[in-house]
């Protein structure tokens, strides 16, 4: 049985590097080459300003200071959304707006694992309490000159598990 398993890594690892002779494993931002697939380059990844706590609970926009426990922004007091709560990865700008650009109009689908890891990681606490996973529909025309909905692309990485 272990001699059957090392067999299988050993093919495996040959395969990968198989596969990445005819496709190298590029940076998703600038093309630079890298060691692995599905990543960004120190640069890329240093342009990227992920949203961190604290935020509001409301909205998950960062706050300019931690109070200790669960905040509101004033934004959300003011004009209440029609949503209960919500996250966002990181501000839409730079890298990942060429990213998310590059995965809804170029159908550039090695962007989708980590954008979803992104999401996964930033909504961790409101997929913890969710039922069911529902991505936000798309209209049959915008769905024709996109060719598939990113939002259920993105939905199904963490309704897998």
């Amino acid at each position: 049985m272990l001699q059957r398993s090392v067999q299988a890594g050993g093919v495996r690892r040959f395969g990968l590097a198989a596969s990445n002779l005819l496709v190298p494993p590029v940076c998703l931002g600038c093309r630079a080459g890298l060691a692995d697939h599905h990543a960004l380059c120190p640069r890329c990844w240093r342009s990227i300003a992920f949203i961190r706590a604290p935020l509001c609970e409301r909205m998950g926009i960062p706050l300019p200071f931690d109070t200790g426990g669960p905040s509101v922004s004033a934004a959300a007091l003011a004009e209440p959304p029609d949503y209960d709560r919500a996250r966002a990865a990181a501000h839409f700008a730079g890298t990942i707006r060429k990213l998310v650009h590059d995965f809804k109009y170029a159908d550039r689908q090695e962007v989708r694992v980590l954008l979803a890891g992104w999401l996964m990681a930033a909504g961790h606490e409101l997929l913890s309490d969710a039922h069911i996973i529902v991505p936000v529909p798309m209209g049959r025309r915008r769905l024709f000159w996109r060719t598939f909905n990113q939002a259920a692309v993105l939905a199904h990485h963490p309704a897998r598990g």
